[in-house]
């Protein structure tokens, strides 16, 4: 299970889940563990919270500074006391069955920080047509028209001009 989280939010892994965190470059990720004394019974399962600021400042404050073990399982049992679910968690997307949508969503999960689109990796428009799941190439330009203000053609033209030279 893959799970994105944006600022506000946090993840709950109990004790011994394998599980493994990869930041985004430029975020800023926070990560505490918490004594067991401190963990509620019923907390046997990952999941979603909400993260507000004073609590993100807390666990800073218990990564950074030493302390008694009394004084830390006190902000700890506080921190857990003081976490919500989020009602807005991630939500898990199913994969399309359709191999020309398929395709596209792999490519994305592949590499979701890449920014370029079909027609912008130079594919031609009859293909990326095809792979977007539309029977026509004019189908597919009156649509990216609609959206874009421009046709694909004239996209093309335009991300070449563009382009660095050598690239």
């Amino acid at each position: 299970m893959r799970r994105r989280l944006v600022p506000g939010q946090a993840a709950w892994m109990p004790p011994g889940t394998p599980h493994a965190s990869h930041p985004d470059p430029g975020s800023v990720a926070c990560y505490t563990y918490v004594t067991r004394d401190a963990i509620p019974p019923h907390w046997n399962a990952p999941r979603s919270l909400r993260m507000g600021r004073a609590l993100q400042e807390m666990l800073l404050h218990l990564d950074a500074n030493s302390m008694p073990d009394d004084r830390r399982l006190r902000a700890q049992r506080l921190i857990i006391e003081m976490l919500e679910e989020d009602p807005h968690a991630a939500m898990e997307v199913p994969v399309p069955e359709d191999p020309r949508i398929r395709a596209m969503a792999e490519d994305i999960m592949r590499d979701p920080e890449n920014d370029l689109s079909l027609l912008a990796q130079g594919r031609p428009v009859n293909l990326v047509a095809h792979r977007c799941g539309y029977s026509t190439t004019s189908a597919f330009s009156a649509a990216f028209r609609r959206v874009t203000g421009t046709s694909p053609t004239a996209y093309l033209r335009e991300q070449s001009a563009l382009a660095p030279a050598g690239h």
